[in-house]
């Protein structure tokens, strides 16, 4: 099923598992976020079962990933309409 496809269906998929999903602040994931998932999901894919060839024929990974001691402190586009706590401070760069 495409990223599309599970956009489309996301919420009977949901109440079909008996999922509630309340993580991304109230809003239910958008096509975006759907797509990262896919590609996410791939490249775990790929890393841990190196012998499987996939549809793209794809086996590279292009980076690792390597953890960081510093807890990172994500913040967002204040047009997310998130807690104020983690949205980002727009600063006027030049010429504003």
């Amino acid at each position: 099923m495409s990223s599309h496809g599970c956009w489309t269906r996301r919420a009977g998929h949901f109440e079909r598992l008996g999922l509630e999903f309340t993580d991304l602040w109230g809003r239910w994931p958008t096509l975006i976020d759907w797509q990262n998932v896919f590609c996410e999901v791939s490249k775990y894919t790929r890393a841990t079962h190196p012998h499987v060839r996939g549809v793209s024929g794809r086996t590279r990974i292009k980076q690792e990933f390597r953890q960081t001691p510093a807890r990172i402190d994500y913040r967002f586009p204040p047009r997310w309409g998130l807690p104020a706590e983690r949205t980002a401070q727009v600063r006027p760069g030049p010429g504003r």
